[in-house]
């Protein structure tokens, strides 16, 4: 069945712009990129989003939908983050017209693969491009570039940690038949709208009626609003709740399903909201900048406001807690360098003697 898809979020409508206004700035001058786009969106709603939800329940979880409409909302968040929804200078302006096509295409891929299962879905990106044929519009360089943007949303790197962004898009800067595409920037744009795009839609409600193993991560998008503002560089967070939620506890499935109170299983999430935005952050210097984040949990006792509590994370102040050099290089290090070169240099000069 043909599943029926949205072209009309402003990040879409700046590609069309682009690709009616500046068709000299794509790699192929007689290809309309928007109107292929929004080809291949069809493709891969009909084809992978609308089976993911079988691929993730393979292990028994009733995950929050990542089905096209997850697709549009991580879309319009990117375009939020890029101040497409502002007036005034805004980073979106920065883009190259060809780098707006392989954002929305690294998106669009980003979760396709959860249509086979939920592990390892991020990195299957190329093998979906390649299975698209004559579709997919891209020489072998720009499919490596899109996937591995698409790639680097989530999953671990080779040594088992979660810095994917620069293990897998292999250059901050790539040049394709001369264009510049930036594809780290990218990369960062993606997983911070990613994580970001949590919203009521997106909750299951099988699983919050059946207080399931995936209460929790369905309960997190029912109760969160996020706002963001690009030029005061901050996100705001509000979680509302009511007092008849703090009670009970609910298997954690991120952590081996202990038993979990929601505002710790939210405070939980908000770190790792906040670590991803510090992360992001590395690559999108220059372009923009989110330097707090701000979360507000708000309790509710039937319509009337009973409590309220505010946490500011932020980059500002002096950093706390420094890493140590040699824990970051073992070499860096007065004992191991004095060993190495003044010891054994003071022994053999005082055995020749």
């Amino acid at each position: 069945m043909t599943v029926q898809i949205r072209d009309d979020a402003p990040l879409e409508r700046l590609l069309r712009r682009q690709a009616a206004e500046h068709g000299d700035k794509f790699p192929d001058r007689g290809l309309n990129y928007y109107n292929r786009y929004t080809q291949i969106k069809q493709h891969l709603a009909t084809k992978y989003y609308q089976a993911t939800a079988t691929g993730l329940s393979q292990g028994g979880h009733r995950f929050t939908k990542h089905d096209i409409s997850h697709i549009d909302d991580v879309i319009q968040r990117t375009g939020q983050l890029l101040g497409l929804d502002k007036p005034g200078s805004q980073p979106y302006e920065k883009l190259e017209p060809y780098e707006t096509f392989v954002l929305l295409y690294a998106i669009l891929l980003h979760d396709a693969g959860n249509a086979y299962e939920r592990a390892g879905h991020e990195a299957r990106a190329f093998d979906i491009l390649r299975d698209m044929g004559n579709l997919c519009p891209l020489a072998d360089i720009e499919k490596r570039l899109v996937a591995s943007i698409a790639q680097a949303h989530g999953g671990r790197t080779e040594a088992g940690d979660k810095d994917t962004i620069p293990a897998v898009v292999r250059e901050n800067e790539s040049s394709i038949d001369g264009i510049i595409v930036r594809g780290r920037r990218l990369a960062a744009l993606l997983r911070l709208a990613d994580e970001l795009s949590e919203n009521p839609r997106r909750a299951d409600a099988i699983a919050l009626e059946n207080h399931s193993k995936s209460y929790l991560p369905n309960f997190y998008c029912k109760v969160i609003n996020t706002k963001i503002d690009v030029l005061a560089g901050n996100i705001s967070l509000t979680y509302s709740i009511h007092k008849e939620d703090l009670g009970a506890e609910h298997p954690d499935p991120e952590n081996s399903d202990k038993p979990t109170l929601v505002v710790d299983y939210i405070a939980k999430r908000i770190a790792k909201c906040d670590q991803e935005r510090r992360y992001c952050n590395r690559f999108l210097n220059g372009f923009l900048y989110l330097d707090i984040m701000r979360a507000s949990l708000e309790i509710f006792d039937g319509t009337k406001l009973i409590d309220e509590v505010t946490v500011d994370l932020s980059d500002r102040g002096y950093p706390s807690t420094p890493r140590p050099v040699v824990e970051i290089e073992k070499r860096f290090d007065g004992v191991t360098l004095k060993q190495k070169h003044f010891d054994s240099g003071s022994q053999a000069a005082g055995g020749a003697t």
